[in-house]
C-alpha cells in the first residue's frame, strides 16, 4: 500500500513538473515573438498557410491592410510633388545644375534651348502589374523658341527611348498615346481636344489599369489606348524643343 501511494505521489509530482516545463516553454515562445515583432496571429497564419489550412492574406487585424487596420500597404504608396521647394526637384534625371528644370511661380518649369529633354523620376508602381493614376495639374505650355510646342507625360518608362507617353501638342490642341520602343514612336490613339477643354492651363489625369490607359482633361475622359508591352518603369515629362512647360503639382497614386 505504501509503495502504491509513493508511486501515485511520484506520478503526480511528475505531471506538475511537466506542466511547469510547458508553461516555461510557452513563456519563452511568447517573449521570442515579442522581440521579433511577430504576433501569435501572424505565426498561426504562417503555419496554417504552409500546410494549406487557411489563407490569411487580407484578413489581418490591427496595423495591417485588412478590415479595421490603420496601416498603409506598401503597394498603395505613391509620390506627390507640390513644387514648393528645391527638394521637389531632387531625384529627377535630367535635373542638374544646367537649369533646365527649375521652380517658378509655385510650380516646376522645364526650359528649352532648342532641344527636346526628358525628366524622369523612379517613383512608380511596385511590381509588374500594378495599377496607378498620374496627375499633372496646372499645366501651361508656351512657346519659347522655334520648334514644336508641347509636352509628353511619360509612364512605365525604362528611359526616354522605351515606354509609354501621353502627349499634348499645344499648337494643334491634339492629345495622343504613344508606345516608344528603342526610340521608335508607335501611335496608339489620337484625338483633338474639344473647344471647351482647350485653354492656357490644363489638368491632366492618366489612369493605368492593366494594359488599358485612359486620359482625362479637367476630369473629362478624352482618350483611351491599350497595350501590354511595358508593365513597369519610371514616370516623368518630355519637353518639346520649342516649349517652356510648367507644372503646378504632380502625383502618382498606386491602386
Amino acid at each position: 500500500m505504501k509503495s502504491f501511494m509513493s508511486y501515485s505521489f511520484m506520478r503526480g509530482q511528475g505531471l506538475v513538473e511537466y506542466a511547469l516545463i510547458l508553461v516555461a516553454v510557452a513563456l519563452v515562445a511568447v517573449l521570442a515573438l515579442a522581440l521579433t515583432g511577430n504576433t501569435l496571429e501572424s505565426t498561426y497564419c504562417s503555419i496554417a498557410e504552409a500546410i494549406g489550412m487557411a489563407d490569411c492574406e487580407g484578413d489581418s487585424i490591427g496595423d495591417g491592410g485588412g478590415p479595421g487596420g490603420g496601416g498603409e500597404d506598401e503597394s498603395a504608396e505613391g509620390c506627390s510633388f507640390g513644387f514648393e521647394s528645391e527638394a521637389d526637384l531632387k531625384g529627377w534625371t535630367g535635373a542638374g545644375s544646367d537649369g533646365y528644370l527649375f521652380l517658378e511661380n509655385g510650380g516646376m518649369c522645364m526650359r528649352s534651348d532648342g532641344n527636346e529633354r526628358a525628366f524622369l523620376h523612379p517613383c512608380a508602381v511596385k511590381g509588374s502589374s500594378g495599377d496607378f493614376t498620374v496627375r499633372a495639374n496646372g499645366v501651361t505650355v508656351a512657346r519659347e523658341t522655334g520648334g514644336n510646342v508641347g509636352v509628353d507625360i511619360l509612364f512605365r518608362s525604362k528611359d526616354e527611348n522605351n515606354g509609354y507617353r501621353f502627349s499634348y501638342q499645344a499648337t494643334s490642341e491634339q492629345v495622343k498615346f504613344w508606345k516608344v520602343v528603342e526610340g521608335k514612336h508607335i501611335q496608339l490613339s489620337s484625338t483633338r481636344l474639344p473647344r471647351e477643354l482647350q485653354g492656357k492651363q490644363l489638368d491632366f489625369r492618366i489612369e493605368v489599369v492593366g494594359d488599358v490607359f485612359i486620359a482625362y482633361v479637367r476630369d473629362t475622359a478624352v482618350l483611351k489606348a491599350s497595350d501590354s508591352m511595358f508593365t513597369e518603369g519610371q514616370v516623368g515629362f518630355y519637353n518639346y524643343k520649342g516649349a517652356k512647360t510648367c507644372i503646378g503639382d504632380f502625383s502618382v497614386e498606386n491602386q
